[in-house]
C-alpha cells in the first residue's frame, strides 16, 4: 500500500485548514480580547502609572493603590514594595546631604570651567617637569 497523490492532498488540505482556523482564533482574540482587560483594569483601584524595566528580571513600577503611590520592585520571585510616594511623604522628604550638594552645584555658573582646567593641567606638566 503506497502513498497516493490524493491522500497527499488531503493531508496538505487539512493542515491548510487547521492553519486558517488557529489564524482567524488568534484573529478574534487579538480584536476582541482587549476590550476586557482594559474595562476590567479601568474598574481597578490599583493602576500602573509607569514601568521601568531595569533589565530582564528586575522592574520598577510606580502604582497608584487607593489614593496613594507606590513604587514597587518585581522581579520573578517577588513583588518588594520600595517606597511610598503619596504627596504627604513625598512634601515631608527632607533633601540628603548628596541631594543638597548636587542642587547647590547646578545652580553654580559653569562659565570658566574650561580655563581652570587648563590652569590646572600646566601646573601638573611644570610639577611633572620639576620631578624630572
Amino acid at each position: 500500500m503506497g502513498v497516493t497523490v490524493g491522500m497527499v492532498a488531503r493531508y496538505i488540505g487539512a493542515l491548510l485548514l487547521v492553519i486558517a482556523f488557529v489564524m482567524v482564533l488568534v484573529y478574534l482574540l487579538r480584536k476582541f480580547g482587549k476590550g476586557v482587560g482594559a474595562d476590567r483594569l479601568k474598574s481597578s483601584i490599583v493602576r500602573v502609572l509607569n514601568k521601568v524595566p531595569l533589565d530582564a528580571k528586575h522592574t520598577l513600577y510606580v502604582i497608584e493603590v487607593a489614593g496613594r503611590t507606590l513604587l514597587v520592585g518585581a522581579t520573578p520571585t517577588e513583588i518588594r514594595l520600595i517606597a511610598d510616594l503619596s504627596r504627604s511623604s513625598v512634601e515631608e522628604h527632607e533633601p540628603s546631604e548628596f541631594e543638597s550638594n548636587l542642587r547647590e552645584a547646578y545652580k553654580q555658573p559653569t562659565t570658566g570651567v574650561k580655563e581652570e582646567i587648563k590652569k590646572k593641567l600646566e601646573a601638573l606638566k611644570e610639577l611633572a617637569e620639576g620631578t624630572k
